[in-house]
């Protein structure tokens, strides 16, 4: 690939990415509705303006509340739009937060996250915010291929709110523990109620016990951990050195 660059230069490169962004076209609206500074409109959970005569979904809008982020995709354009059509409907129906939910594969490697990050959550909750690393397997490696997974939890060590998570793994049926970890943040679940959450298992695809679980039950034990007064594990390696089995 060649690129030409300012000043007449050239260098080729094995490959570019751009991100150049989304910028909504809103002005139509401008002084009429509220919008935050990148011109998105704010909307309530049934997508109402600050004009409860105009509604807005889409890359034009963004719901107000602890998970304000601004998400122009078409997975949350789809639930925006009909949360939107059922509230014009006269219909009962509120939008569950945007949480940017989102996934993404390089090479062979495949990367998930949910909800807010740890400078994102001290910002909106407040700074007793904890995260929590765990490298597993991702299936039981007796029946399966050398599958493994990084993931993080971020949550509120006061009141156990789950906020959100990443996940890094290169076993692409993982992809079901970062829905069930966006379940947990939409739903406000504790450390101590995701570590229960029942969960669905198939031993080729993944573990008896979720890594969601784990997760969760990881946040218990430091959460009891601090209480006692006693230093927290925030990293934690389950199997052996070659990841061949699980706790």
């Amino acid at each position: 690939m060649k690129l030409t660059l300012t000043m007449a230069r050239q260098k080729v490169f094995d490959f570019m990415a751009i991100a150049a962004g989304l910028q909504p076209n809103t002005m139509l609206l401008a002084g009429q509705v509220d919008m935050r500074e990148n011109g998105a409109i704010v909307v309530d959970d049934t997508m109402k303006s600050s004009n409860p005569d105009i509604y807005a979904i889409g890359d034009s809008a963004v719901v107000d509340g602890k998970f304000d982020q601004y998400f122009p995709l078409m997975s949350a354009a789809l639930k925006m739009g009909r949360v939107a059509g059922y509230a014009v409907a006269g219909l009962d129906v509120k939008i569950q937060p945007i949480l940017r939910t989102i996934g993404f594969s390089i090479f062979d490697r495949f990367f998930y996250k949910t909800g807010l990050t740890v400078e994102a959550a001290k910002e909106r909750i407040g700074d007793h915010i904890e995260r929590l690393d765990i490298h597993t397997p991702a299936t039981i490696h007796a029946l399966g291929e050398q599958t493994d997974i990084v993931a993080s939890l971020i949550y509120d060590y006061e009141s156990g709110i789950v906020y959100g998570a990443q996940i890094s793994t290169n076993a692409p049926a993982a992809a079901e523990v970062i829905t069930t970890l966006s379940h947990a943040v939409s739903s406000g679940l504790t450390v101590t109620e995701l570590a229960f959450l029942d969960t669905y298992f198939e031993s080729e695809i993944n573990l008896p016990y979720s890594v969601a679980n784990r997760l969760g039950e990881m946040g218990v034990i430091a959460e009891a951990k601090r209480a006692a007064g006693k230093a927290i594990d925030r990293n934690t390696v389950d199997g052996d050195d070659n990841l061949n089995g699980f706790q």
